[in-house]
């Protein structure tokens, strides 16, 4: 704990006798407090007996969890980690699996005894006295634990091994300080109740300025809710390209339960209760909900919307819906969700029913309550089609950034093997060309008569070009998009005077 005096007043040079009494110099405090947030991963590997043989230095990754802010995974060398050691040991390293830098933190690895005997073999900081303090983790990917942490041949004949099957527990404790300043005050604050007042808006159709007609139904809404929450709503009620009837506008492929359930998470700001929505008690019911309101949360831009109907759909991943959920999250590019799915159902028990199914067997059960254009093969190829072609185009606009920067690279040497001072006259000259965009022509005609267009110049031009780019990359500033045309204008018309 530290004190911070506060200086003595000055003295007063006045006439005045001295006060009889001075006030006590004011004395304030603070504590820093320095502690752990701690929590812990149960990491179970099955199959210890094929693990073996996958080689030194690779390992079995668990799932990342977080603790104290940062993501964390457990590491496990079948073989090793060390050459050295020739496979004679396992070893277990905690790894930093999040961007950070000097996260200090303890540990604890735990191989648990699963003879019932609770004889774990246990490796940790806590609850002992460290010389060098907490161990620092200075980038991703950095570790802590041990080469040799069991050695096999006595691993394999242990109570720790069951069932071809290791079970490790894994705690962190992440330290973080604080400072703690005296509290004068202590005013609670109730949470924020505007997606409820928004709601109750919603449903009185109070001050409401638009309706929508969905399938024969329609819905009151107000203009300034639906365009603060949705880009393409704020399109369509105040863009240039507004729809000319926006009292009431139609909405085209739509049920409207669903339509219902995305006014309804725009307003309050949750999802609802699907079961209600539908009014079916059915798991499936519910998950065609939730894939019918991402596909409309997609559509109308609302990204939280959608992410908190991937969530939803990849706690609820089942046999009858995996094929469904699959194809939709394929279409909208939810990567995660289509991660979970392919989990799912590379699992063996799973992968099992959906071979029955695909064979014709239990194909009432994947059917139900699905819609068939999802299994339509003229539908799926279309949908597989339609991926390739985006990974075509993603790849096509890789490799040509790729090019470009490797043209820039090469002129860019190219540029340190000219004298410095005719890079400086032809920077200059470059610059000359750019002041008047609009007489660019004329003073390319005026120095193409002087001999002053070189190879030289024209690296010039696609070196600033690169450094455009770049800062365009750093501050994103869309205005340099025009500097960048007239750039490339120049460069073009100088090719044209160079090589005629």
């Amino acid at each position: 704990m530290g004190k911070i005096l506060r200086e003595t007043a000055r003295p007063s040079f006045t006439c005045s006798s001295a006060s009889p009494s001075s006030a006590p110099p004011a004395t304030t405090s603070s504590t820093s407090v320095t502690d752990t947030v701690r929590g812990s991963h149960r990491f179970k590997i099955t199959g210890y007996a094929l693990s073996k043989g996958i080689g030194i230095g690779k390992y079995i990754a668990s799932d990342i969890f977080s603790v104290g802010g940062y993501d964390w995974a457990i590491y496990f060398y079948p073989d090793g980690k060390s050459v050295e050691d020739n496979a004679t040991y396992v070893s277990l390293f905690i790894a930093l699996a999040s961007e950070g830098a000097d996260v200090r933190a303890l540990f604890e690895l735990t191989l648990l005894d699963q003879s019932g005997k609770e004889r774990h073999k246990v490796h940790s900081h806590f609850e002992r006295t460290l010389e060098s303090g907490p161990y620092t983790l200075k980038y991703r990917g950095s570790m802590w634990g041990y080469k040799r942490f069991f050695k096999r041949t006595a691993l394999e004949t242990s109570d720790y091994l069951k069932d071809d099957c290791l079970s490790v527990n894994c705690s962190v404790g992440v330290v973080k300080s604080h400072t703690e300043g005296p509290k004068i005050y202590k005013i609670p604050i109730m949470p924020s109740n505007i997606g409820q007042q928004l709601g109750k808006l919603l449903e009185s159709g109070k001050g409401s300025d638009v309706s929508f007609e969905v399938n024969g139904e329609v819905f009151a809404a107000h203009k300034l809710v639906l365009a603060a929450r949705s880009p393409v709503f704020r399109a369509q009620l105040f863009g240039p390209m507004k729809d000319q009837n926006t009292r009431c506008i139609k909405i085209e492929d739509m049920e409207a339960p669903v339509f219902k359930a995305l006014l309804h998470v725009i307003y309050y700001d949750s999802l609802p209760d699907m079961q209600e929505l539908t009014g079916l008690n059915s798991k499936g019911a519910t998950t065609l909900m939730a894939q019918h309101l991402l596909a409309a949360a997609d559509r109308y831009g609302l990204e939280r919307v959608r992410l908190m109907c991937e969530t939803n759909l990849c706690e609820d991943v089942a046999i009858n819906t995996v094929a469904t959920t699959l194809a939709l999250a394929e279409q909208h590019h939810c990567f995660q969700l289509k991660a979970v799915c392919l989990k799912f159902v590379a699992q063996p028990e799973n992968l099992r029913v959906l071979r029955r199914c695909v064979r014709g067997e239990k194909e009432e059960e994947l059917l139900e309550g699905m819609p068939k254009e999802y299994y339509d093969d003229e539908w799926q190829a279309q949908q597989r089609k339609k991926t390739k072609e985006l990974q075509r185009r993603r790849r096509q606009e890789e490799e040509e950034e790729e090019r470009k920067m490797g043209e820039y690279r090469e002129i860019g040497l190219r540029l340190k093997e000219y004298p410095e001072e005719d890079v400086i006259k032809a920077r200059k000259l470059v610059a000359s060309f750019l002041k008047v965009p609009e007489e660019v022509e004329e003073r390319i005609e005026e120095a193409a008569e002087k001999g002053e267009l070189t190879e030289l110049v024209l690296m010039v031009i696609w070196n600033r070009l690169d450094l455009a780019r770049r800062d365009e990359e750093l501050d994103g500033d869309e205005d340099d998009d025009v500097g960048d045309d007239i750039i490339r204008g120049l460069a073009r018309k100088l090719k044209i005077f160079m090589f005629l």
